[in-house]
């Protein structure tokens, strides 16, 4: 299952890279005909071409779940299945120094580990644990 377009764009605004490459699925805006019977929707859409999102206003990425692992970096500790739900676990440090460790954690569920993921990727970006290069 590809994330969802809300789960995409606050990913974005939590500060995920937004580095586009031939073969990333991306969000490229709202689409639809309500008068018409179809919803106004966001389809993922492919990319095929080399340049072709620049031409578009509005860009959101659609990570794959290693690139989510990867941006979560040492902070993502524990990844558990109880029935269907995913639960992943990340560290939270107060400053990245073992000396001011805080002692908790933050973890976040879904039925899919890449949304679980993503979760706790904007969690722990709020709190300034994951950092974007």
């Amino acid at each position: 299952m590809k994330l969802p377009y809300e789960i995409c764009k606050q990913l974005k605004n939590a500060g995920f890279p937004q580095k586009i490459k031939q073969g990333d699925w991306i969000y490229t805006g709202l689409l639809g005909h309500p008068r018409l019977g179809i919803p106004y929707q966001y389809p993922p859409t492919l990319v095929f071409e080399k340049g072709a999102w620049d031409k578009l206003d509005e860009v959101i990425k659609i990570p794959t779940l290693s690139e989510l692992i990867e941006k979560c970096e040492d902070k993502l500790t524990q990844v558990s299945r109880k029935g269907i739900l995913w639960r992943v676990h990340g560290d939270v440090y107060k400053d990245h120094l073992y000396d001011n460790y805080s002692g908790g954690y933050e973890y976040e569920e879904s039925e899919f580990l890449n949304i679980a993921v993503a979760k706790l990727y904007i969690t722990l970006q709020n709190k300034n644990i994951c950092h974007t290069k």
